[in-house]
């Protein structure tokens, strides 16, 4: 198997297990809602780390520091729970969580190159949300012309949990591409 495929498979496969699990969290656990924000936040921002460093994803702290970035948004967002439940405070968790897991991806690889990394992982950090963003719209814009429910049909589920974290991961995937090309058009 080539080295890209690998790759695709990986960032597939996280974006996959992340749809997944965030659709057993809500549809199938009998946990409340403060736990399953607590822990899809958590499932969220350490899956996104990873594959914000997907080249080093062999590496022992890539796990470690995803992990605690985990455990991190976990306390945040059961810090939050405190706080009214208004869509600027869900937008400032949000906007926090993001930047949390953009400035951990960005400062773990080391100091050097962090302001070019910052600016080229934000840059397609905002890429992959709106691809997530969009294909979450297209699937409600069609489960309402259409007038499904995707919380009665298993498939429409799947679909609806799964499209977003999968059009993430694809994008990041993209940006892999995109560096590899411009490392081989740059070498002599």
């Amino acid at each position: 198997m080539s080295a890209n495929m690998r790759s695709l498979r990986f960032y597939l496969g996280i974006g996959l297990l992340q749809g997944l699990l965030l659709m057993w969290l809500v549809l199938h656990s009998d946990w409340p809602g403060s736990t399953m924000a607590v822990v899809g936040a958590a499932l969220l921002t350490g899956g996104g780390f990873v594959q914000l460093l997907a080249g080093q994803r062999r590496q022992w702290r890539t796990w470690k520091a995803a992990l605690l970035l985990a455990f991190a948004a976990a306390v945040v967002v059961q810090a939050s729970s405190e706080l009214p439940f208004t869509r600027g405070v869900i937008y400032s968790v949000v906007a926090l969580l993001l930047l949390m897991t953009l400035l951990s991806a960005t400062g773990l690889p080391g100091r050097e190159g962090f302001e070019r990394r910052l600016l080229g992982d934000g840059s397609w950090m905002l890429v992959a949300l709106s691809a997530s963003w969009l294909v979450q719209a297209l699937f409600d814009f069609w489960t309402h012309e259409w007038h499904l429910d995707p919380f009665k049909s298993g498939f429409l589920s799947l679909r609806y949990f799964t499209g977003p974290p999968l059009a993430f991961s694809f994008v990041l995937y993209l940006r892999d591409l995109c560096r590899l090309r411009d490392l081989q058009t740059q070498a002599p």
